[in-house]
């Protein structure tokens, strides 16, 4: 038995980041004393949806069923003079390629039935590969703080995830930051169905990330893997998102962390601290089942299914002190006189045209510029005296929100039993509301991470032992800084400030913002104001596009 593979391959507008993530299961059937069995007709069942796939064994009593989608499916043999046996349950994961070993038929009339049980493992022979399959028994059992599923793959042997990246929240930012078998960590390529839902930007951040009560499986390529997963130097981890079936499923949830549920610290209760503020909230719903019309389409609910997932988490994280050190009224009029170190010192300003410190240190005003005192004129002014001189400003910075929604909607359609098309659809918008200007609470801005992620798959069975598997993918992140309250512009726009510095490229600066400003530190320890511009736009997209033709010989 030899199975043939034809491979077309064509991207535009970006890299190529589809995989062929198609499965087989094969298998060989054989009358009572051994002897192979030709022509006995093998029947494939979905198990969720009733699908029937058929085939005939061969001269050698093998068959074959190429390009599956992951899932549960029973296998059935019937041949004259033979009970018809029924293998069931077999669990065939993405991109793999599943044995069911030997089915032995025993005389008797095909009216009667042999039902073979048995865990059957997946067999990979085609490669050295080494990889691990998530399936929802795991999914489903073992406990995940952050209900994220790379929070599972961060479980696996040889994955350690970075330090600072393990929040206890789902953000396709988030437990992402990971190294593989010692390899980089962003060398990491990540697939939703096969589709590249990577950030080509980063390579370190999902677009979408699909939630664990969307995901049918997860699949890690850990090393040796084949060709087709070339795209970056280390693993491959491809989500399957689930599909509706014959009956009507469904569930909601709703997960919720809080401080009053938590027994406070012993440090906390050492010395009469309050619980820290702990509150993060998950929810959603999903659905999947049958479309149809009663007595009109889809009667017997084998052909249009779908499957939808819905899952927010508004989550608000505590807000830090800002600590930092300010120009004073003084140092703003170019008056150093009372500028001291943390040991009361006088700190020396010298002329830099000298090298001698200024007189009375204090810089004469025919010296001092302009246009640098307003710009020093937009921080706000000390509001606190701290004993070791650490800093002479604290405010609350702004709270940390985090507030996220992702939907999936996902079709599957069998007009005939030999064609089958699949459409997914995910949608997921992830915000960041923070400070993201300065180091000390000016403004609010919103980074709005806005990604979708396309899957259309065509596979059709052209005849016993051909097979043609076409899939379309596009993928892309857009990301938006603004500020979260368009009237808060005027804090970092030149004109409302008064400043008239000069721009090598006007053009280049359409929102007329000051520009970034930052400070080196005088004392061990100090901290100092600092302002960026994160203002912009970015998009990234990527479209794919895959041909598998399979010839079963």
């Amino acid at each position: 038995m030899k199975t043939m593979r034809v491979f077309g391959l064509l991207a535009c507008a970006g890299a190529l980041v589809a995989q062929h993530v198609a499965s087989s299961i094969t298998g060989d059937v054989a009358d009572p004393s051994g002897l192979p069995l030709g022509l006995a007709r093998v029947t494939l069942v979905n198990a969720a949806t009733r699908g029937q796939l058929e085939t005939l064994t061969d001269d050698l009593g093998v068959f074959e069923f190429l390009s599956l989608a992951p899932g549960a499916y029973d296998v059935e043999v019937v041949s004259a003079g033979f009970k018809k046996l029924v293998k069931p349950g077999l669990r065939l994961p993405a991109n793999q390629r599943l044995s069911t070993g030997t089915l032995t038929l025993e005389l008797g009339g095909v009216s009667e039935t042999v039902t073979v049980s048995g865990r059957v493992e997946t067999v990979q022979s085609v490669s050295s590969e080494r990889s691990v399959v998530l399936d929802r028994l795991f999914i489903d059992n073992l406990q995940a703080l952050s209900r994220d599923p790379m929070e599972l793959v961060g479980m696996l042997p040889g994955v350690v995830i970075g330090g600072g990246n393990s929040v206890a929240v789902q953000s396709p930012q988030t437990l992402r930051t990971m190294s593989v078998q010692g390899g980089r960590n962003n060398r990491t390529n990540f697939t939703v169905d096969g589709i590249g839902a990577l950030n080509i930007r980063t390579n370190a951040a999902f677009a979408v990330s699909p939630t664990m009560d969307a995901v049918e499986e997860v699949q890690v390529q850990l090393s040796n893997y084949q060709a087709e997963y070339g795209r970056s130097a280390g693993p491959t981890i491809n989500f399957s998102t689930r599909a509706g079936s014959q009956g009507f499923h469904g569930g909601a949830y709703f997960f919720l962390r809080n401080e009053a549920l938590n027994a406070n610290s012993f440090s906390q209760n050492r010395f009469g601290q309050p619980r820290q503020r702990y509150r993060y909230r998950t929810q959603g719903l999903t659905a999947g089942g049958p479309v149809y019309i009663p007595g009109k389409f889809n009667r017997a609910k084998n052909k249009l299914f779908f499957f939808f997932s819905e899952s927010q988490q508004p989550t608000v994280f505590p807000a830090g002190l800002a600590q930092v050190t300010m120009p004073t009224v003084l140092e703003r009029r170019g008056d150093f006189s009372e500028t001291v170190d943390q040991k009361g010192a006088l700190l020396a300003i010298r002329d830099p045209l000298t090298r001698e410190p200024f007189a009375g240190n204090r810089i004469p005003a025919s010296r001092i510029n302009a246009a640098g005192v307003s710009l020093l004129n937009i921080f706000p002014l000390p509001n606190i005296a701290d004993k070791q001189r650490r800093f002479n400003y604290q405010a609350a910075q702004i709270p940390l929100e985090t507030p996220r929604r992702e939907e999936l909607l996902k079709l599957d359609y069998s007009p005939t039993s030999r064609y089958t098309v699949s459409g997914r659809y995910i949608q997921e918008f992830n915000d960041q509301i923070n400070d993201g200007v300065t180091n000390y609470a000016l403004l609010r801005t919103r980074l709005a991470r806005i990604g979708k992620n396309i899957s259309v798959r065509s596979v059709q069975n052209l005849s016993a032992t051909l097979v043609n598997d076409l899939t379309f993918g596009y993928n892309r992140l857009r990301n938006d800084t603004v500020p979260r309250d368009a009237s808060d512009l005027a804090k970092v726009q030149r004109s409302p400030l008064g400043i008239t510095l000069g721009q090598f490229n006007k053009s280049g600066n359409p929102a007329d913002l000051i520009p970034a400003l930052s400070f080196g530190a005088l004392l061990s320890g100090e901290a100092t104001p600092t302002i960026q511009q994160p203002f912009g736009q970015q998009k990234l997209e990527t479209y794919s596009l895959v041909e598998n033709l399979s010839k079963h010989t």
